[in-house]
């Protein structure tokens, strides 16, 4: 039998895609190709030399031939034995040029006359030199989706979910041996100005030139990726040997990447060149989140920008606003006691902001909130209240064990609700500790604006379903948050002391409300705290009324950390 083997590469779009197979003459018998598909070949078709000059070449599909070959009754070799192999063969088979694309591949397996079966490959000179499988068709095309949805179709980074993908997988490395992660975030200093002066090409030719710019600092292993607009991050991982001067390479990093962005790039005019603020985080452990990484090295990066760009800063250190203000008004995290008043054991605790005066006392911090909330700093506040706290409360539980406190309860402030990055912040700074979520409170004042409370709700759901607990403190002071109480993802309510010494004095209108609430309280399956107990007979009040959780002057003012720790194991005192 006469039969030559097509080429074994085909150069062009479709490449490997290619498939050599054997090309037998027409007059080929089919009991020899018969005896070749069961003894010699394994692909799924055959090419047949065109009978005539410049005619097409002609396709037998394997599958086809040995099903006609075996016959309904078993008779099929005898019939078809000694007929030419160019009887069976399909002579309108689509054919596909070694030069054709992948998109003209898919359109003629969809378009085909007797849809889904191999494609015939020839060549410039018309001659057949293999064949393409639809199943191959179909992987590429996948695999070429994939691998458009993995990369930023501008610059070629990877895209933001890819990053993120990969982000995720260095981090849970990290309990394998891998020993840290740094994230460096970058932020172009102009890229508006060039868009608004030179138009939106030229932003987009800046964009690919930073892009190509820090991929030629980057290791091997380093993943570049763009988080969108003007921004991009990088993720190296640190083998264990250099986890002691992660943070001086951290640094490293974010330099390297600046020099890289502010190196003139010439094939950009001089207004189209621009430099970067970068920020850059580590994080050691497994547990730490993508969220909480990424939001880390996004909040250095805000620093370098305010310190006037151009500039790298490292996340938790010193640069960081809320650290600055805290060290420069001497601010400090004190503790009041919530105590469960059937065992008197001290079941949670809530965080208040102090400011130690120049006599040695602590104050509260009411001047400090209100600077805050002015310098649009609210949030930033909070969180450096909410990291200490939920430290303290991992000393806490090493040193306690069963006996420490089960939640810490951290008061957000009104501006803190209508922050945009509310849960992310919330989240990360949480998951950046250590603490598991379950042991923190948020506390929402009910003297914060219904508006306030309702814009915030799909963030404080967000915090919610990631286990983070919720309550709505001072409630009583005003009844203006009963609205929309409902729908509040709260499980804690606290009642406001106003209330409390209005019961407790028979005034008809507080023992009302006290009632009310305990109802709402009890209907919507919420824990219940007493708010500002000072005296034997507040706290008699609220436990007729079955409030048993009460915090005030009575048990304890608000007290260091070190403090809480005797007061929750007194034979330690």
């Amino acid at each position: 039998m006469d039969h030559t083997e097509s080429p074994h590469a085909v150069a062009g779009p479709l490449g490997s895609l290619v498939e050599p197979v054997a090309v037998v003459e027409a007059t080929t018998t089919c009991a020899d190709v018969d005896f070749s598909f069961r003894n010699r070949w394994t692909s799924s078709s055959i090419l047949i030399v065109p009978t005539q000059r410049g005619g097409r070449p002609g396709l037998v599909s394997r599958s086809r031939f040995l099903t006609t070959m075996a016959g309904s009754y078993g008779y099929g070799r005898s019939l078809y034995g000694k007929r030419p192999i160019g009887d069976l063969a399909a002579w309108d088979a689509p054919l596909l040029h070694e030069t054709s694309t992948l998109g003209e591949a898919a359109a003629l397996l969809a378009d085909g006359p007797d849809g889904y079966h191999d494609l015939v490959v020839i060549d410039g000179r018309d001659q057949p030199v293999g064949i393409v499988r639809p199943v191959r068709v179909m992987q590429a095309l996948a695999d070429r989706t994939a691998q458009q949805a993995a990369t930023d179709h501008l610059t070629g980074a990877a895209s933001r979910t890819h990053l993120v993908e990969l982000l995720t997988a260095r981090l849970a490395d990290i309990g394998t041996g891998t020993g840290a992660v740094i994230v460096a975030y970058v932020d172009l200093d102009r890229l508006k100005a060039v868009n608004d002066g030179l138009g939106h090409s030229w932003g987009d030719a800046l964009l690919r030139s930073v892009a190509r710019r820090i991929d030629e600092r980057l290791a091997p292993t380093d993943v570049l990726g763009r988080l969108g607009g003007d921004e991009f991050a990088v993720v190296r991982s640190l083998p264990p040997r250099d986890v002691p001067d992660a943070e001086e390479r951290a640094l490293r990093l974010g330099e390297e990447l600046c020099k890289a962005i502010a190196a003139a790039d010439p094939q950009l005019p001089s207004r189209a060149q621009s430099r970067a603020s970068v920020g850059v985080a580590v994080a050691t452990s497994c547990q730490s989140s993508v969220d909480a990484a990424l939001f880390a090295a996004d909040q250095a990066m805000y620093t370098a920008k305010a310190a006037g760009g151009d500039a790298v800063r490292l996340a938790g250190s010193s640069d960081l606003r809320p650290a600055t203000w805290a060290q420069a008004r001497h601010l400090e995290v004190a503790y009041q006691p919530i105590v469960d008043t059937e065992s008197g054991s001290v079941v949670a605790v809530e965080a208040l902001l102090r400011q130690r005066n120049a006599d040695g006392g602590l104050d509260g911090p009411l001047a400090t909130l209100e600077d805050a909330a002015r310098a649009g700093m609210s949030l930033d506040l909070d969180r450096w209240v909410l990291e200490r706290s939920c430290r303290d409360m991992l000393g806490w539980q090493e040193r306690l064990g069963a006996v420490a406190p089960a939640v810490v309860h951290v008061n957000l402030a009104a501006d803190s609700l209508t922050h945009p990055g509310l849960a992310s912040a919330v989240l990360a700074t949480i998951d950046a500790t250590g603490l598991p979520r379950a042991h923190v409170r948020l506390e929402l004042s009910e003297r914060s604006a219904v508006l306030d409370l309702t814009e915030a709700l799909s963030g404080l759901e967000e915090i919610a379903a990631a286990g983070v607990g919720i309550a709505l403190d001072d409630l009583g002071a005003s009844l203006d948050s009963l609205r929309i109480l409902d729908r509040l993802p709260i499980d804690a309510i606290k009642i406001d002391r106003s209330v409390v010494v209005g019961a407790d004095s028979h005034v008809p209108i507080d023992i009302e409300v006290l009632s009310l609430l305990v109802r709402l309280g009890e209907s919507l399956g919420l824990q219940l705290v007493g708010e500002g107990v000072e005296q034997c007979g507040e706290e008699h009040t609220l436990r007729t009324a079955g409030v048993h959780l009460m915090q005030g002057f009575r048990y304890s003012h608000a007290v260091p950390a070190a403090e809480i720790e005797r007061m929750a194991c007194p034979a330690n005192a």
